[in-house]
């Protein structure tokens, strides 16, 4: 299943609860969610998120890797590590 940007008309708490679903779905089926919300991305574990990003006329998908991460986390949410660049899926220019 794949839905996208699911979080957009959603109250705020809602999204805690729609993030919570999707765990339990998931153990049955797997779920694809396309978001440009940073925020949902902190209900998600680091190894549960896929970051896509466009060089030219490549696309490529990388899942991001708790143990890459785990400096970064001990300070900031996953959505910070997110607006700072450092997992990528920022948009570019080439």
């Amino acid at each position: 299943m794949s839905i996208d940007e699911p979080e957009l008309g959603l109250h705020p708490a809602a999204i805690a609860l729609l993030a919570e679903q999707a765990r339990s779905v998931s153990r049955h089926a797997q779920i694809l969610f396309a978001t440009q919300s940073t925020a949902f991305l902190d209900y998600f574990e680091p190894d549960e998120v896929v970051v896509v990003e466009r060089a030219g006329c490549v696309t490529s998908l990388r899942r991001t890797n708790g143990d890459t991460l785990r400096d970064w986390l001990s300070g900031y949410t996953l959505s910070e590590v997110f607006d700072k660049g450092v997992i990528g899926g920022r948009p570019r220019c080439d």
